[in-house]
């Protein structure tokens, strides 16, 4: 199945643990610069139906609540046969709402179109529009098949393994980097870390359940799931022929720094026509509980060996890394950061002491 991402691309240039990079135009110079509004991610193949199905939609809103976004958008189907109009209702499900601090005011969801009354069975044309400053339209075909939506089945697991994950920087050491079209540059890692348990889970739904159900993750007490983790990492690691709710990869990690002890976790699915749900096995793990940990930073492989273009100082203070030997011990920051950052500093330099 292809896709076609529609009206903001620029939200693509985001990725794991690093603001930009400056292989990015300049346009998305800062997370700022990124267009806010609604992106739905649209199918170019057709879609294929049971009558009592829906249509379902991968879409990101930035800047904006869920629901003044989709006020915005509108589709209905026309029938192949009679060129009678069929209109529905748009709802969604909330996916996630983290992305590490890259973006605020941001969602991702499954968008949902249901018709208003089930479909007969044939071939239809589904017309999109999404209000901006201009309408923006498109469509594409649907086929209504001649059969009722199967019972759910529950979903794929891959793996699911207890994990350590770095979560926040304690304290940090930065050095300029060259200047590109988007302004000077500095590159800050981290020589303390918060390392955190959790889940690295990898799930999919069933292929016959792609189109109808989403897919997630949630703590399990015994009895029932709680409410469902938040992805991590919006945009990120989906592959194109398959709708993102439709997938739980690595880059979604489950971080619990509170946890230790025995946890479980159990991965499902939703009916995004009736709200059935279908469980896999429940999985429990051994979590150690949150700690810190010292690293070296390594400037000269990241970002593709980029260069520092000037010495490494501590981000707290200025102070020289590495501390020189008369100077004693230093005493980490306790205040927390991202783990990673490179970031454009445009028409500025870094303040520096000393």
């Amino acid at each position: 199945m292809n896709f076609r991402i529609l009206r903001r691309a620029g939200l693509l240039a985001l990725f794991t643990g690093v603001a930009l990079t400056s292989a990015r135009p300049a346009r998305a110079c800062s997370s700022d610069d990124l267009d806010r509004g609604l992106t739905i991610k649209t199918p170019s193949d057709p879609r294929q139906i049971a009558g009592d199905g829906v249509l379902a939609f991968d879409a990101f809103i930035r800047g904006e609540a869920p629901e003044v976004a989709l006020a915005r958008f509108s589709l209905y189907l026309s029938s192949e046969t009679d060129g009678e109009m069929i209109t529905g209702e748009v709802s969604h499900r909330l996916l996630g709402t983290a992305a590490y601090g890259l973006l605020d005011d941001h969602s991702e969801i499954v968008l949902v179109w249901r018709p208003e009354a089930p479909l007969a069975p044939g071939e239809y044309v589904a017309h999109a529009t999404l209000m901006e400053s201009f309408p923006i339209g498109w469509s594409f075909p649907v086929v209504v098949v001649d059969a009722p939506a199967a019972p759910l089945s529950p979903p794929r697991v891959e793996d699911i393994a207890a994990a350590e994950f770095d979560h926040e920087a304690r304290e940090r050491v930065c050095c300029e980097q060259s200047t590109t079209s988007c302004g000077p540059r500095s590159l800050c890692l981290p020589t303390r870390v918060q390392v955190v348990p959790g889940f690295r889970v990898r799930a999919t739904l069933e292929p016959a359940d792609v189109e109808r159900a989403w897919l997630w993750v949630a703590p399990w007490d015994g009895e029932e799931p709680g409410a469902p983790f938040e992805r991590m990492n919006l945009w990120q690691t989906y592959p194109e022929e398959r709708p993102w709710w439709s997938e739980w990869t690595v880059a979604h990690d489950i971080r619990l720094p509170e946890a230790a002890g025995e946890r479980c976790i159990v991965v499902g699915a939703t009916s995004l026509i009736d709200g059935s749900v279908a469980l896999a096995p429940p999985v429990c793990g051994e979590l150690a509980a949150a700690r810190e940990e010292a690293r070296t930073p390594e400037f000269a492989g990241f970002d593709g060996g980029q260069a520092c273009i000037s010495p490494p100082v501590y981000e707290d203070d200025g102070s020289p890394y590495p501390p020189e030997p008369a100077g004693g011990c230093r005493i980490a920051s306790t205040d927390a950061a991202p783990l990673v950052l490179l970031v454009v500093l445009a028409g500025r330099r870094r303040r520096r002491t000393g």
